[in-house]
Formats: C-alpha cells, sequence, structure tokens
C-alpha cells in the first residue's frame, strides 16, 4: 500500500489527478486504480470526490483492502463515524491485526482530524519512531498533509494581505500578480490554497514587507548582465525561487532563497546556452551521447508468441490516426514477424521475438511494479515479446517519445498482451494504456515515460527515478548547484535525472 505522504510530494498528486481520470474507463475492477486517485484527490483538498471514488473502489474491488482504509479516513472526516468503523472492520477482515487499521480505528473512536489519521508511516517502527519526533521526514510530511483541510479564515487574511489584481487556485498552484514599485510581478505558491492558508502569518507578512521594498526587484550577474523580477516561487517549506528576465535578450535565470531571505549558495539556474567550450563533452563522447539520445525502446510480453500484424496497422489508424498500411504493402519481402514503417522523420520497428526475455530479466524487473499485484506471476508466464524501436534523431525528441508510446500502447491491445516491460518495470497492460490517452487531450505521457520506483528505507518509504530516457545535450537547462539539495520546489524541472542530474 502506498500512502501519498510516504511520496512526499504533492506536486506529483497534483499531476495524478489532473492526468489518472483519463484512464478511468480501464479501471473497472482495480481497487488500486481508485484508491491512488482518491488519495491525489485528498491531497488536493477535494475531499468530497476522494469519498466518492474511495467509495466506488469499495463496490469495484471489495477484496482490496487499502481502499477500506482511505474509505474510513474519508468518513470520519466527513462526519460519517459508523461508516468510517465498518470499514475500518472491513479492513482488517482482510488484514487482519493490520498496525494502520487498528490505529485508524482508535484515532475514529477518538475523533482525530483527517491530518491526524495521515500522520502516520506504513511500517510500525517507522511509524512510533514519527510519533515520538524522532523522523527525519516528519517535517516533510507535515508540509504534504497541509495541503489537505482547508483554513477558510486564514485564506482570507492571506488575501487581503497580498490584495491580489487577480487569483489563480489549485491549478495545480495558486499565483497572482501584484505591483512592486509600478511594475507587475508573478507570486507562485507551490501549493494549493489548503496549503497556502496553513503558512505562518508572521513569514508572509515578511515576505510582503520584502517584495514591497523592491531590494529583489533587479539583479546584476558575476557576469555583468542585469535580469528584472518576473515571478517569485514559493514552496511548502518556505524556501523562495526569484526568476529574473535578462534586459537585453530576454532569456532567465533563477536564484534560490533561504526561508530568512538569505542567498543559497551557489544556486544560480540560467536558461541560456553554454558558452563555447563550457560544459561541453569531448568530441567523441559527445557524438556518443547524440546518438543515444532519445532512442526508444521497449517490450510488451505475450503469452503466446502469436501477434496480428493486421490488428496493430488497424489500431494505429483508429486510435492515433498512423497510416502504417502504405509502407507494409508497398515491402517487396513481407515478413509475418517484422513491422517497419515511418512517421515523419521517425522510423518505427516493431519485431516478434517468439522466446521468453533471456535471464528472467523481465520477471526481476517486474518485482518493481508495487501498483500490479500479478506482475511478476504475468512476467513469469510469459512466451514472447513484441520489441517496439523508435528511431530518428533529427526528429523532436518528445515527439519520437509520443510516438514510442503510441505504439506500445497499440500492441497492448493484441489478443495475448500480457505486459509492458519498459522503464525498469512491467506494466499492466490496461494501465500503460490508460495513461498513453492522456495525449489525446494533448499532455504528456510522463507515467508511460518514468516509472516512479520506491524502496524502504529505515525513514519509511523513498522514492526513485530509474530511467533516464530523457538526458539529451539538445536541453538548454543547466544548474550549477548540487542537485540533491535543489529546493524540491524548482518548478522549472519537475523532473531530474538520476544518472546524470541533468534535467528532463
Amino acid at each position: 500500500m502506498i500512502e501519498a505522504a510516504d511520496l512526499q510530494d504533492v506536486h506529483i498528486l497534483a499531476k495524478l489527478a489532473q492526468w489518472m481520470p483519463a484512464s478511468e474507463k480501464n479501471a473497472q475492477g482495480c481497487g488500486a486504480w481508485y484508491y491512488r486517485y482518491s488519495v491525489a484527490l485528498m491531497y488536493c483538498g477535494r475531499l468530497e470526490e476522494a469519498r466518492r471514488y474511495a467509495e466506488a473502489g469499495t463496490r469495484e474491488e471489495p477484496d482490496y483492502p487499502w481502499i477500506w482504509l482511505q474509505a474510513a479516513k474519508l468518513h470520519s472526516h466527513l462526519g460519517n463515524r459508523e461508516g468510517a468503523l465498518e470499514a475500518v472492520r472491513r479492513g482488517l477482515a482482510l488484514e487482519p491485526d493490520d498496525h494502520e487499521f487498528r490505529t485508524l480505528g482508535r484515532e475514529i473512536e477518538a475523533g482525530a482530524s483527517l491530518e491526524a489519521m495521515e500522520y502516520h508511516w506504513i511500517d510500525p517502527d517507522c511509524d512510533r519512531a514519527l510519533q515520538n519526533g524522532f523522523n527525519k521526514e516528519a517535517d516533510d510530511k507535515r508540509q504534504a498533509i497541509s495541503c489537505i483541510v482547508l483554513d477558510p479564515e486564514s485564506l482570507k487574511w492571506v488575501k487581503e494581505l497580498f490584495q491580489p489584481t487577480d487569483w489563480i487556485a489549485d491549478a495545480p498552484y495558486c499565483s497572482f500578480h501584484m505591483p512592486v514599485r509600478d511594475q507587475s510581478v508573478e507570486v507562485v505558491f507551490l501549493m494549493n490554497e489548503a496549503g497556502l492558508s496553513k503558512l505562518e502569518h508572521a513569514w508572509l507578512e515578511q515576505l510582503k514587507a520584502r517584495l514591497e521594498s523592491g531590494q529583489w526587484l533587479t539583479r546584476t550577474r558575476e557576469d555583468g548582465k542585469t535580469g528584472t523580477l518576473d515571478t517569485v516561487i514559493i514552496g511548502l517549506d518556505h524556501r523562495i525561487g526569484l526568476l529574473y528576465r535578462l534586459e537585453e535578450n530576454g532569456l532567465q535565470f533563477r536564484i534560490f532563497l533561504q526561508p530568512d531571505g538569505t542567498v543559497v549558495e551557489n544556486a544560480i539556474w540560467s536558461a541560456e546556452a553554454p558558452e563555447a567550450g563550457e560544459g561541453e563533452l569531448p568530441a567523441p563522447q559527445q557524438e556518443d551521447a547524440n546518438d543515444r539520445a532519445g532512442s526508444f525502446v521497449g517490450f510488451v510480453l505475450l503469452r503466446r508468441s502469436v501477434w496480428s500484424k493486421e490488428q496493430l496497422i488497424g489500431d494505429l489508424k483508429a486510435e492515433w490516426g498512423i497510416d502504417a498500411a502504405a509502407e507494409e504493402e508497398e515491402e517487396p519481402e513481407n515478413n509475418d514477424d517484422v513491422m517497419a514503417f515511418s512517421v515523419e522523420d521517425m522510423m518505427v520497428a516493431v519485431s516478434l521475438m517468439p522466446a521468453p526475455g533471456p535471464d528472467h530479466e523481465a520477471e526481476a524487473n517486474a518485482e518493481n511494479n508495487y501498483m500490479w499485484p500479478e506482475a511478476v506471476e504475468e512476467a513469469r508466464a510469459h512466451q514472447g515479446r513484441l520489441m517496439v524501436t523508435v528511431l530518428g534523431k533529427d526528429a523532436d525528441l518528445f515527439e519520437r517519445g509520443k510516438l514510442f508510446v503510441k505504439v506500445m500502447a497499440c500492441c497492448c491491445r493484441q489478443k495475448y498482451a500480457s505486459g509492458v516491460y519498459t522503464s525498469g518495470t512491467v506494466f499492466e497492460p490496461r494501465f500503460y494504456q490508460g495513461f498513453a490517452e492522456i495525449m489525446k487531450e494533448d499532455e504528456l505521457p510522463i507515467f508511460n515515460w518514468i516509472w516512479f520506483g520506491l524502496y524502504r528505507t529505515e525513514r519509511g518509504v523513498c522514492s526513485y527515478i530509474p530511467t533516464a530516457w530523457m538526458c539529451s545535450e539538445k536541453r538548454k537547462w543547466k544548474c550549477s548547484m548540487p542537485m540533491p539539495s535543489l529546493p524540491r520546489y524548482a518548478i522549472f524541472s519537475p523532473v531530474w535525472c538520476p544518472m546524470c542530474w541533468n534535467a528532463m
């Protein structure tokens, strides 16, 4: 079971709340989907919606225990104490003597708040350390939990303090413009209204005073170039990012401040291309990086080594408007095991490999999928694979990535498709298809590209990203601050490659 605060990233949860509805049509009978979506809604402050989806999840898959845990919390918060206790009883019937259910039952009996119910770790020992004040992640957890329940009076005070000329709420952040010395500056709080309503009033008064003083309005870099303040970015941890725009060419750079307003050392980020010779690889390495960047390869596992090329051609046309039939008809030596076609400057190859993968590789990686209990079993049982490759280094990197997902998602529609092996894990086919659908809403298929893995330490559950496909020398972003200590709210780059700490 994965809790939102275990991930400790309300930004990912906000995106989940935006993207997951596109996959709802494929979620029938999947309690894990309803659990995850309900948690995402809860951490976005959409509590009534969260309750409805938790209830729906208990109907869709009543044997999935953690949906009862989520339903119990929301029932209790929204005044249905008996419904909450009944949900706890149902959960304990599935997971006898479970620490979370027993703790939650006691808290419901005591009338605890929803925030108090969320202030726990899954592991009993880690949870005891958290409750006794010995957990290093406590502040992060409190910050995430602060985004659940809105304090209306406090939010009203915040608006009166800043007197915004406009107001955008929960999109997924809160932002507005305010005048600073005859200049309009955008202020972005990287949180929803609930989180904003929990920030300390005295600190917000200090923030406003610093803004109005004009001390941040301009900044001159070491190279003598001067930028004008464009945007102020505030995180749940009270850290501040200042975005400046250079007067001469409109390019941007950012600096980071501690909560007390002091500048974080060596923390300047620039959107400029490197100067000649700066940060460039030696020529042979650069050429090798160019060749590797953005080549996509993945496998759709098959229960039987059988596929229908005709079905794939039809699905590509029906789902994405991709015409792969014309080139197949022109191919003089038509091979039933191989299919190749081009889309603009990109080349796609789909090949049937009539044997399981070597060294139980797919099975081992399937263990990483905490959202699909049957992943290992399905990977172990596969008898063949469809290998999908997308090439074309002259094409836009994102277009290559999107085309790869489209072809893989269509391969998932094959009769014997049983798993999708890519990005360091094995995805459930309907999960992969569901998240591919968001491209029809002009969104990027982040959860098809990137697997947010989890591992346990003495502090609880931590997250990692086991893929680096988005690394590219073509991206001009750079940061002179060591990435592990980069403020977590760095809005300019939601994901960093763990292999080389390049922006993705």
